[in-house]
């Protein structure tokens, strides 16, 4: 992608978190003049939270949208930070402020989800590890449930069924 393009991208890139950032604003402010005294009773308290929440990811991003203007002006921009290789204009068109090619992306959000499943020492052991898990906990057989028959089983309930349970 041309500096140009890319400038025109991260300014558009910028108008729509700005204007993103001023409707949670005006919400917060709405949301602020029906605060209750009270924090247990307060029914606006998650709402403010998560206005919050949003208020941060809106700024953060806004940085990021920064940060890529400059790398335009240092002639870096649309370049992966870690393999170096063009990023598609595609991708940067739909997240102006990537630092990533997809590839690279994809390795950095599963060594993220792969921090999140217990001792998983790398992606591989945490896709692993899921594996093993929905092996022991979901039912991967099709139509292996205990059907009754004619010779005199009571007919399982549809919870049984779903349970594995077999009436004897």
């Amino acid at each position: 992608m041309d500096d140009q393009t890319a400038t025109e991208v991260l300014a558009a890139e910028a108008r729509r978190l700005q204007a993103a950032r001023a409707a949670v604003e005006r919400e917060c402010v709405e949301i602020g003049a029906e605060q209750a005294m009270d924090p247990i009773s307060d029914a606006t308290l998650l709402e403010r939270e998560i206005d919050e929440s949003l208020l941060h990811q809106l700024d953060q991003e806004l940085r990021d949208v920064e940060a890529a203007r400059l790398r335009v002006a240092a002639g870096s921009y649309g370049r992966c930070d870690v393999c170096g290789t063009a990023i598609a204009d595609d991708r940067l068109r739909a997240v102006p402020a990537t630092t990533r090619c997809t590839a690279h992306q994809s390795e950095a959000e599963i060594l993220l989800e792969s921090r999140m499943v217990d001792g998983a020492d790398s992606p591989s052991d945490a896709m692993t590890r899921a594996a093993n898990e929905a092996t022991q906990n979901l039912d991967l057989v099709p139509n292996d449930d205990v059907v009754p028959d004619d010779e005199g089983q009571d007919p399982a309930s549809p919870e049984d069924l779903a349970m594995h349970v077999r009436k004897a």
